[in-house]
């Protein structure tokens, strides 16, 4: 296989793991309303970043391989700030009413409840926080293995490290969330909760 095989194929890589973390970036938002509102601001910020980071690899046609990439301080500010700002206007707006977090108001047991909404929310949450880490996990080797400079020989390896651990915990926690609803069984005239999932 020649270099610039590898090369394309590298390039196609991360254009798929980007593609996947937009859909994630995207759902995690729609979650962000059942998080406590005390951790809103963070992740939000956190997320704008981190999709700021892949924004920039795809301006850079996804050459990672050519060093490391950067995103420009004024641009990095303006995507957190942007983000800490809107949510801030959406946590308002769900305090007073104004808007809603889209569960549904339905006495029928077969409609979902707001538990399985929450593990769902929490679910997705931690997946995109996982997902992320991984992603920077693996940004960092590859900043290790092309080196700027002589300070950029130890400091990835333990980013990249302190990435994969948050990555291996938020995965953890995921899968706790993701536990199967119970699901409503009607039998005839009676109904009950069965616990097999779907």
């Amino acid at each position: 296989m020649t270099t610039s095989n590898r090369v394309g194929e590298c390039q196609a890589a991360v254009r798929r793991i980007l593609d996947l973390a937009e859909e994630y970036y995207e759902i995690g938002n729609q979650g962000m309303a059942y998080l406590p509102s005390a951790v809103r601001p963070c992740i939000r910020v956190a997320a704008a970043v981190y999709r700021e980071i892949g924004m920039q690899i795809r301006r850079c046609d996804y050459q990672v391989l050519q060093g490391r990439i950067a995103i420009p301080k004024f641009r990095f500010a303006s995507s957190a700030f942007s983000a800490w700002t809107c949510g801030l206007v959406q946590d308002i707006q769900l305090s007073l009413g104004i808007a809603t977090n889209h569960q549904p108001e339905s006495s029928d047991p077969f409609s979902v409840s707001t538990e399985f909404i929450m593990n769902d929310a929490k679910y997705l949450v931690f997946l995109g926080i996982s997902l992320t880490a991984f992603m920077s996990s693996a940004a960092f080797l590859l900043v290790m293995l092309n080196p700027k400079d002589a300070s950029y020989q130890t400091l990835p390896i333990v980013y990249a490290v302190a990435c994969f651990a948050i990555g291996i915990v938020t995965n953890v926690l995921a899968k706790r969330a993701e536990a199967p609803a119970p699901v409503p069984v009607r039998i005839g005239d009676s109904e009950f909760f069965s616990q097999v999932p779907v």
